[in-house]
Order: structure tokens, then sequence, then C-alpha cells
């Protein structure tokens, strides 16, 4: 079936655009990132820059125009009927109001992560006032948009619950993920032999929903000494302390920044990916050490976590450090796991490659909007309803 989609994006696609590129080139019609601002500095550092062109992919950047509300208007206006994809309902709000008002049936799709909560960990009136605020302020948004959009698409099985109880419908949600453009046909990683494991922390350095002071923590309280940990990233809240400890430790080591591209074929190098998130919408992360071959230990709050769990490759903790401690040091007494995770993690391509998962979004799209009678499920479990 021949669709023609459009992409509302805060930025260019990154932890998506393995997915929505793959998309793209699958939806046998026009395809567009119209996206309201460049990439910022930071995550310039680790993205290759493929805006040039990718299949039939054209990127819009609204700040580059003299009028960007004038322009997304005109062109909502000239593309009324195709599919509209949005980066939740806040950031493009504006314009998703605007297609709404100009076409009531508009085949329209909000993905979103799991309600963003402050100061995880800390308690404090303050941020418990301010998150009461967050959860009304999207039930305000799920009362006004439920009977109005195609479907909401939550980041994570698990926050298909979140917004059930805010008010969207069952029924007219299906769960999302984020897929970064990755290697895909690395072979599979090498046997740890020698018995000293080779852990890698791969992201921001950063205490609030990394959680990189949890695997700093954690590291302090190890009772076995059979390990090397590479901590890759540069920049964040957390990275004078985080450099300063590694400096201080003997197993541990800076491995830099790698651009994103790259995250599969390094990681690939390694024994175990380690997940400490605090508090996260899904981290890719996951997604780039099952598709280099290697295990994760992780936290219950990286969301990416249910890819663990689903593949069984890798261990799903709690989020503080004498949990992410006790994990690590179990791995370091039973190193023949670490074998069976890589195994495992090799084997979970075939359900979570980005030809997978475009198709079962694109049967998404399918199923919403060109009558296809079967519900569409997840690539690698089926789905909490």
């Amino acid at each position: 079936m021949k669709m023609n989609i459009v992409f509302w994006l805060s930025g260019p696609p990154i932890c998506c655009k393995g997915i929505f590129d793959k998309v793209a080139l699958n939806c046998d019609g026009e395809a567009y990132y119209i996206c309201s601002k460049k990439i910022d500095k930071n995550r310039s550092k680790i993205f290759n820059d493929e805006l040039n062109s990718m299949g039939n992919v054209k990127y819009i950047f609204l700040e580059q125009e003299d009028n960007p509300k004038k322009y997304g208007e005109d062109f909502i206006l000239e593309h009324l009927d195709d599919i509209h994809i949005f980066n939740g309902y806040l950031s493009n709000y504006y314009f998703l109001k605007f297609l709404l008002k100009h076409n009531k049936s508009a085949k329209t799709i909000v993905w979103l992560e799991r309600i963003g909560h402050r100061g995880i960990n800390k308690g404090g009136l303050k941020n418990k006032v301010i998150n009461k605020l967050q959860e009304y302020k999207h039930h305000y948004y799920a009362l006004k948009l439920r009977n109005k959009i195609s479907a909401l698409m939550p980041i994570g099985q698990r926050s298909i619950e979140t917004y059930r109880k805010l008010g969207w419908k069952g029924t007219n949600m299906f769960p999302f993920f984020y897929m970064p453009v990755m290697n895909e046909t690395l072979p599979q990683s090498h046997e740890l032999t020698d018995g000293i494991v080779k852990f890698v922390y791969l992201g921001r350095f950063s205490a609030g929903g990394k959680g990189t002071d949890n695997l700093i923590n954690a590291c302090k309280k190890l009772k076995n000494t059979n390990y090397t940990l590479e901590m890759v990233g540069g920049y964040g809240d957390y990275k004078e302390h985080t450099i300063n400890y590694i400096n201080s430790n003997e197993h541990l080591h800076f491995g830099g920044t790698w651009k994103i591209n790259d995250a599969c074929d390094n990681l690939n190098k390694y024994d175990v990916c380690i997940v400490p998130s605090r508090y996260e919408g899904w981290n890719p992360t996951i997604n780039e050490a099952l598709m280099a071959g290697i295990g994760c230990i992780t936290t219950n709050e990286s969301v990416s976590d249910e890819l663990v769990s689903s593949f069984d490759c890798g261990i799903v903790t709690e989020s503080n450090p004498d949990s992410i401690a006790r994990t690590m040091d179990f791995v370091m007494k039973n190193v023949g796991l670490v074998n069976t995770w890589k195994k495992n993690a090799f084997n979970s391509r075939k359900n979570m490659n980005s030809d997978i998962c475009a198709d079962y979004f694109i049967d998404v799209l399918n199923y919403l909007f060109f009558g296809k009678s079967e519900r569409p499920e997840l690539p690698w479990k089926k789905e909490i309803r």
C-alpha cells in the first residue's frame, strides 16, 4: 500500500532514525522529516551527519524558514491526506491542532515516552507537586485528544499502563520503541575465555536519568576484581565526577566519545554492557548492545529492559548501587553466563532488526488506515493491553 508519511520532530531523528529511515524506504511513497530545530552541539559530537539523503526522505528545518509557522501551515494544507506522525503532543502541538482543524479525520499518530519525573529518588514536596502537575497536564491532553487522533504509540510496554490510567484507551495504543541506526551484520562477539569480564558503559555522564552515579557507587562496593570497565561518553552533568573517579580506579578506563553509527562495532569487542538508568523513556544502548551480540546488566528503569528479559540476554536489577554491585559480582563469579548471553543476544537479531521493526510499524499503519484486519504485535513479545 502506497503511503505518504510526515514525521513531525523536535530535531533530527537520532534514537529512532534506524526504524524511521527503514519505514520511509518501505512505505512506497514520499516521506518527510519536519524538524523544529537542528541538532544540539553536544549530540552533534556523536551523530554522523546524514542529512543530505536517505532513500526518499526529505528534511525540512522550520527554524531556517523566514516564517516557520506559515511554512508549516502551508505544508499541512498541501498534505492533509498524508499520514502525520508526531513526536509527542507538546513540541508541535500547534501544527497537530492546525491539522485536526482542517481535517477532522486526519491520519494522525502521536508517539511519546513515559511521563518524565523530577528528582527521582530524591523526594521533597516541590518535586512531588511538579510531578503531580505533570500528570494533570497529560490527563488534560488525553481528554482533549483521545477521540481526535488515530492512535497513541507510547515508548515501551510499561508506558501503555501509564497512559491508560491517564485516559487513553488500550485498544487505541500500540507500543513503540527507539531504534538508532545500527550495524546489523556484525559477527558473533568473541567468547570470554580468560575470566576477566570486560564491562562497558555507553551514554551521557549524568546523575539524573542515566544513573551514572549509580554505577560509580556500585564499583566502590564490588567484592571481585576480575573485571575492567570502559566508560564511554564525554558530556553531562556528572562528567567531572566520573572522570575523577575513573582516574582513581585501576579497573576503570575512559573510552572517549563514539559516533552513534560506530556504537555496535565498538560494543562487539566487550562482554557485558551496563545500563544503570535511574529513570528513562527508553535507553537505546540496549538495542545497540544486543545488535552487537553482547549481554546487558540493566536496571528496571531503562524501559528497554524488556528486550533483555524477552531474549534472556542479561539481568534486570533494581536502580540502586547495591543491586548493581551484587549483579556485577554475580557475573564475575559466574563468567559462563557471559557467553550464554552473547549467544542469545546474537540470536535476537531476527526479532529486532530494522526490517522486522519497520514491518511492525507499517503493519500498525495498515491496521489503522488501510483495513488490515489483524492487530499487529511486537516482534519480540506480545503486548500488554
